[in-house]
């Protein structure tokens, strides 16, 4: 049986709905159909103990007025300059009853994002993350508002630009995810002093991959991409996006080593050289999430055998296939996607616990990720194997 670290629910927003912290946040961009609405989440903290700021032991937010970002001007945390008026919980100790058109709703739920995304990923990694910066600064400094249009996840601060019109970014789930994937990877993984480009090319792969496990434990996202796709997820969706209000990155992409187009500054570099890795690993997920739809019977193993080779008039069979799958056995189509996200996680999780901050490659972390499946039953190597080596990336040999 596959591990579900979340038990027998199968989505995070009912995880700690009698002991946890409320507040609110979008899924996905608010201008997507059907994400309008803010939904309620709990974080693993009692009611009472997140105080004003939102703020605990590890975090705390500070509405800044009309700041650039820091990266922009030289400075360094801790923020001293003037501020807007910070958000704060009920009498119960809640953030849920502040409303999107507050202007301290983007404090909360900036906050709110943050701690989602961690409790999911600690349970992952089995342990407590340590702030990567934890030797200078020992609270996360989360700014929710900078005149910028991009998001920072820097040493010892994340900052929030204003995206596009329809929304700050702060408000965007998965482009905060994305920037808390960099503060786990750089926790797990370290954040060496010398990282050459793919390395980091490696850490916006993982940020990306930490935003769409994280998403799919929102069961307004995995209905709503089930539904548009009628379970057939070898296609552009909802989830395979990323950072849509900031950045337009498809982890559905046919991407292999040899035609990433080069770039050669390196700060542009990696968000081309990354998407081989991202699109491999999310190949992955799928094909995990197909093999549990055919344990489940909801679909035929020969279904699934020609899913992600088919191209032209063979997807639109594959499309109907799917769709009367979907039609008869719905809840087995969001039990296989659940377990398929929980494996992904427990597998990133493991592969970047074992995965040294030096001379790390793909190759090299290809590696590793087959060291940790066989960790977690050892079922999945070939099938590993065979979608990398789809996008020429051959796990580095034993020395």
């Amino acid at each position: 049986m596959p591990i579900r670290p979340f038990g027998r629910d199968l989505f995070l927003d009912t995880r700690y709905s009698r002991t946890g912290t409320r507040f609110r946040v979008y899924p996905q961009p608010k201008f997507l159909p059907g994400f309008a609405r803010a939904v309620t989440i709990h974080v693993d903290s009692t009611p009472g103990t997140v105080g004003i700021g939102p703020a605990d032991d590890r975090m705390y937010v500070v509405d800044a007025r009309n700041k650039r970002p820091y990266s922009k001007t030289g400075r360094v945390p801790p923020y001293a300059g003037a501020r807007l008026r910070p958000a704060e919980p009920n009498r119960q100790g809640h953030f849920d009853e502040i409303e999107p058109d507050d202007e301290t709703f983007k404090s909360a739920t900036a906050y709110g994002a943050i701690r989602c995304v961690l409790d999911i990923w600690e349970v992952y990694l089995g342990r407590r993350l340590a702030w990567h910066f934890g030797d200078t600064y020992r609270r996360l400094e989360i700014i929710p508002r900078v005149r910028d249009w991009n998001a920072f996840s820097m040493f010892g601060y994340v900052e929030f630009g204003a995206g596009d019109p329809s929304g700050l970014v702060c408000e965007n789930f998965d482009s905060v995810a994305h920037e808390v994937g960099h503060l786990i990877l750089k926790g797990v993984i370290g954040n060496p002093s010398v990282r050459p480009v793919e390395f980091r090319a490696h850490e916006e792969a993982g940020a990306d991959l930490v935003a769409v496990v994280s998403s799919l434990h929102f069961k307004e996202v995995v209905d709503r991409l089930l539904k548009r796709t009628h379970g057939r997820l070898f296609a552009a969706s909802i989830v395979s996006r990323i950072g849509e209000a900031v950045v337009a990155r498809n982890l559905y992409n046919d991407f292999t080593m040899g035609d990433v187009p080069w770039d050669p500054d390196p700060d542009a570099y990696k968000y081309s050289l990354c998407l081989p890795f991202e699109g491999a690993v999310f190949d992955l997920l799928v094909e995990l999430y197909e093999r549990r739809l055919v344990a489940h019977d909801a679909i035929a193993r020969r279904v699934a055998d020609r899913s992600s080779h088919a191209r032209g008039r063979a997807v639109r069979g594959l499309k109907g296939a799917f769709a009367r799958g979907f039609a008869r056995h719905e809840n087995a189509f969001r039990l296989a996607l659940a377990e398929a996200r929980d494996y992904m996680g427990l597998l990133l999780a493991r592969t970047w616990q074992m995965t040294p901050a030096t001379n790390l490659s793909f190759s090299s972390v290809v590696a590793t990720m087959l060291t940790a499946d066989q960790q977690l039953g050892g079922r999945h190597g070939p099938l590993i194997r065979a979608i990398f080596a789809r996008r020429l990336i051959l796990p580095m040999k034993s020395a």
